[in-house]
């Protein structure tokens, strides 16, 4: 392996796993602040006309942050796996283990659409909702938050899910990224000839001793 391959597939491995890490950590995140403030049931001073429930805006104001951080990482480290890999690929080499690398551009596909489908569509649509609904209970308009929230809500479980799938992906793509870095490529020409007929010639035995 050549020093520049060397060092693009350190790069390729490192915005993977970190990907699949900011990914897996904010989910688990989440999962721990909402049951968490949920408990300690929360009233909040800069929502005095605002009669829904209270630790919903507590806890979505952080998981927000939470969230807008991961996906900043996640968009930085899909770009640098991204780059890495289609330069990996572009070299001869790479095609001497030619399942892991048609293996690692279509994980890498995968991860690539979910997250472009979370940032421009699905999150988009969330981040619209949820703003709408954070202004509308600052304001005391009741109603038109509980419309906001309901469709913040819609998109919730598409969004848990596509968040799961992230996961998977960008860990499969560790996976094979770290396969891909330490796999023996196959080399057809040192092998030499199939098929040959031509047989090693035997080594040459030193001549006894005893029969001088």
């Amino acid at each position: 392996m050549t020093p520049l391959r060397r060092m693009l597939e350190t790069v390729h491995v490192t915005a993977a796993g970190l990907w699949c890490g900011a990914t897996a950590m904010t989910g688990a995140a989440a999962a721990i602040i909402f049951p968490k403030v949920r408990d300690l049931d929360p009233t909040l001073a800069t929502y005095p006309d605002y009669t829904g429930e209270h630790w919903r805006l507590a806890a979505g104001q952080v998981a927000a942050r939470l969230f807008t951080v991961g996906d900043a990482v996640g968009f930085v480290c899909a770009m640098l796996a991204g780059v890495s890999l289609v330069l990996v690929a572009a070299g001869r080499d790479a095609w001497r283990t030619r399942a892991i690398t048609l293996t690692r551009l279509t994980v890498f596909s995968a991860a690539l659409g979910l997250i472009a489908y979370n940032l421009l569509v699905l999150g988009a649509r969330m981040n619209t909702n949820l703003g709408a609904y954070w202004r509308a209970a600052a304001a005391g308009e009741n109603e038109a938050a509980a419309a906001a929230q309901q469709a913040f809500m819609a998109d919730h479980g598409p969004a848990s899910a596509v968040l799961v799938a992230m996961t998977l992906a960008t860990l499969a793509l560790t996976i094979t990224g770290t396969l891909g870095a330490t796999a023996t490529p196959r080399d057809d020409e040192s092998a030499g000839p199939r098929n040959s007929s031509i047989k090693p010639s035997s080594p040459r035995l030193e001549k006894p001793a005893l029969a001088t």
